[in-house]
């Protein structure tokens, strides 16, 4: 199955700013996950309520840090489609004509 979309020069900056925010979530998971390690380091064996409790939150800051990153590809990938860096170009011209 096909999906077409249609973009036009006025939704490009939209798509811009939504990587940008991406990006910035990612970078706060990962902060909030090393937070996470290090506390994790502090709580004793013994209490197993926190450590399961850490543990889901380990979890859920995973699958939305997983979440996120395969978010940003899909439209970093929309964002070469509609504008080629000059990286990507070449890229393809090599792959194309083996140049």
């Amino acid at each position: 199955m096909s999906i077409t979309l249609e973009l036009n020069e006025s939704q490009i900056p939209l798509l811009h700013s939504f990587l940008a925010t991406i990006i910035a979530h990612i970078e706060q998971l990962l902060s909030r996950f090393a937070q996470l390690s290090e506390l994790s380091e502090i709580v004793p064996e013994s209490d197993r309520e926190l450590r399961w409790q850490m543990d889901l939150l380990f979890r859920q800051c995973s699958m939305e840090l997983s979440w996120c990153v395969q978010t940003y590809q899909t439209y970093k990938q929309l964002q070469d489609m509609i504008q080629p860096s000059s990286s990507t170009v070449d890229g393809l011209w090599t792959e194309a004509y083996g140049l």
